[in-house]
């Protein structure tokens, strides 16, 4: 590769815990990486019993303030496989309200729980405005990949052959 060559990374993180904020931010930041949160319903602060390891509103309000895209992972987290037209219309837009409610803008980018991605979920996301959805579909995005269904390689302690150092 030449030097003059560059490389894009997309950082994301699903389902908004607290060390996203508090380990992975000042991490983010000291090598100046931005970064996509994807989130739903379990936000503390906003629901009386989000468990003590979710990301609070005011966690949210200040990665938005920092210049993270905030997307939509659903209300409830279904497999997207799952669920009809209606289902779809629901889980997205509860996301939305919810984000209207603490002072979020309306999402444009959205995740699928789990990673599988649907022709429908796709099409209800377009429909209602949104840029693109990421799948964890582990392979390399290849330039036939549709905004709706990016390919990312998922990091997790599950899958740490997809993370390396080294």
């Amino acid at each position: 590769m030449k030097k003059t060559d560059q490389q894009t990374v997309v950082l994301t993180f699903d389902d908004g815990l607290a060390n996203q904020f508090t380990v992975a931010l000042p991490i983010l930041e000291q090598y100046g990486f931005g970064a996509s949160l994807f989130v739903g319903q379990w936000i503390g602060g906003v629901f009386p019993d989000a468990p003590a390891h979710c990301i609070t509103k005011e966690q949210l309000l200040a990665l938005h303030q920092k210049g993270f895209d905030i997307g939509n992972h659903t209300m409830t987290h279904p497999a997207m496989d799952s669920c009809d037209r209606q289902r779809l219309i629901r889980e997205f837009e509860g996301v939305e309200e919810l984000f209207a409610s603490i002072g979020l803008p309306r999402p444009v980018t959205a995740a699928y729980p789990g990673g599988p991605a649907t022709a429908l979920a796709a099409e209800v996301l377009e429909e209602r405005g949104y840029i693109a959805a990421r799948t964890c579909e582990p392979k390399a995005l290849d330039g036939t990949d549709s905004p709706f269904a990016l390919p990312a390689f998922g990091v997790s302690v599950t899958h740490p052959e997809n993370f390396a150092l080294g």
